[in-house]
């Protein structure tokens, strides 16, 4: 039964790591793609005005982001006390 416990915790975890892995890698193809917007609209335009709109642009999609990874970390964080329980259990089963 500790032994089934543990491999559900352990397969809930990679599963976990596995999807933030996934989404991560999306934000980062996300970035690249402002990043490469953001140096052709100031590399191509001799308009000022429009260089500091792709600027502002991108810092906002940038903040989006970083408040997105945050609350993606507050929700996905898995409870410390459920691996508690199981090493607890573990312990108490390792000295019957």
């Amino acid at each position: 039964e500790l032994l089934e416990s543990l491999d559900s915790y352990e397969s809930a975890s990679l599963s976990r790591l596995e999807q933030s892995c996934a989404e991560q890698n999306s934000y980062l193809t996300d970035l690249r793609g402002l990043q490469d917007t953001l140096r052709a609209r100031c590399r191509s335009s001799d308009d000022a005005v429009e260089a500091l709109n792709a600027y502002a642009e991108a810092k906002a999609a940038v903040a989006s982001l970083r408040e997105m990874l945050h609350q993606d970390e507050l929700i996905s964080a898995p409870s410390p006390e459920e691996f508690v329980g199981l090493a607890g259990s573990a312990r108490a089963e390792l000295d019957l």
